[in-house]
């Protein structure tokens, strides 16, 4: 069995409606043997070493890489609304886990993230991960974040005929027992007639239209 990764472009004569109605047995193969992978014009094939045996109505999963040293960071980040255009709002933030893709090109698909603690494996999130070359970051997304919350507060509006003149107050609640680094992306559009002055530390701009800031937590703070 040799499968190939990549968009290949196809010719859409006709679509073919799917039965909903069939239900699908799924297994999971694990290799005896790694496949082999070869790069052929852009796109990636690997060659299964052994035979594929399907039955009717059935999926089969076979597992094309396996690493077990990878550096895997955890990341936290929200966006909240427009400074123009906010009032009283609650944020849930969203976690990552993030690390380099260094020998291996990823094919698409969806990606499970599980931790195992003990004698119990949790399933921590699912993401689509698309077609990604060898020496590439890869971001999976996991959910929502239980103990982290962002609070924003307008505190000043002094808006006149000309001019939005507010000022905004932001709540980051941490309520683990660990320390978090928050990131925090704010879009705001910068141009002649408007302009946003901020009190976080370590600040950055991304293409004059996103504040983005890191803010570390301290567990059970805010």
């Amino acid at each position: 069995l040799t499968v190939l990764a990549g968009s290949v472009n196809r010719v859409q004569e006709h679509e073919v409606m799917a039965d909903n109605n069939i239900m699908y047995k799924q297994r999971t193969l694990m290799a005896r043997s790694a496949p082999k992978h070869i790069a052929v014009s852009g796109y990636h094939a690997y060659e299964v070493p052994f035979n594929v045996t399907l039955a009717n109505n059935e999926e089969t999963q076979v597992k094309l890489v396996s690493k077990n040293d990878l550096d895997i960071v955890k990341k936290y980040r929200v966006r909240v609304s427009d400074v123009r255009y906010t009032t009283e709002q609650k944020y849930n933030v969203k976690q990552y886990v993030t690390f380099k893709n260094t020998k291996n090109p990823l094919p698409a698909g969806i990606v499970r993230t599980y931790q195992k603690m003990q004698s119990t494996t949790f399933l921590l999130g699912e993401s689509q991960l698309k077609h990604t070359p060898k020496n590439s970051d890869v971001e999976l997304l996991l959910g929502e974040n239980f103990d982290l919350k962002v609070k924003t507060k307008m505190t000043r509006n002094n808006d006149d005929n000309r001019k939005m003149k507010r000022s905004l107050e932001y709540t980051l609640e941490n309520h683990s027992d660990t320390k978090k680094t928050l990131q925090i992306n704010i879009p705001f559009v910068k141009n002649a007639r408007d302009s946003l002055t901020h009190s976080f530390p370590d600040a950055t701009w991304r293409n004059a239209s996103l504040l983005s800031a890191n803010v570390v937590l301290k567990a059970n703070s805010q």
